[in-house]
């Protein structure tokens, strides 16, 4: 991969996450264009999930390179739910067709990644974090799959 394009690749990922902060603080258009769903609150949990993955993923990678590999599940899981909330911040942004089905998913990733980051959670401050915004995204996905 050439250096333009991972630039491209990142400012693209910026981009999508600031659009969806944008949305999560009220700027909803799905909902006031005459297209019902008001995911906001979902946006806003999901964003932060993803926020708190990231930060779990670097801490993971840095316990790697010290030669600690106990956190590997911890660091595929926040991978995985990071795939997602993305996935879901997108899918609510433009309130598409099958947000209900996205949102399954993203409860379930949530329940698994919060699972494993329980575990680690007394440990690493940032293992912690992240299970209370996997929570936060959780509650979120129920809200809508109710």
């Amino acid at each position: 991969m050439k250096r333009r394009e991972l630039l491209i690749g990142a400012g693209a990922a910026v981009a999508a996450m600031t659009a969806g902060k944008a949305v999560a603080a009220g700027m909803d258009h799905s909902a006031h264009m005459g297209h019902g769903g008001n995911f906001s609150a979902l946006i806003a949990a999901a964003t932060e999930c993803h926020k708190s993955a990231m930060a779990c993923q670097a801490h993971c990678l840095e316990t790697f390179a010290a030669g600690d590999t106990t956190l590997a599940l911890c660091a595929k899981e926040v991978t995985q739910m990071m795939a997602v909330c993305e996935a879901t911040v997108k899918t609510a942004s433009l309130n598409a067709a099958y947000i209900k089905e996205l949102v399954a998913v993203c409860k379930k990733a949530g329940e698994s990644c919060q699972a494993e980051c329980v575990k680690h959670a007394k440990k690493h401050d940032v293992c912690r974090l992240a299970a209370e915004d996997c929570g936060k995204c959780i509650k979120e996905c129920d809200k809508i799959l109710a």
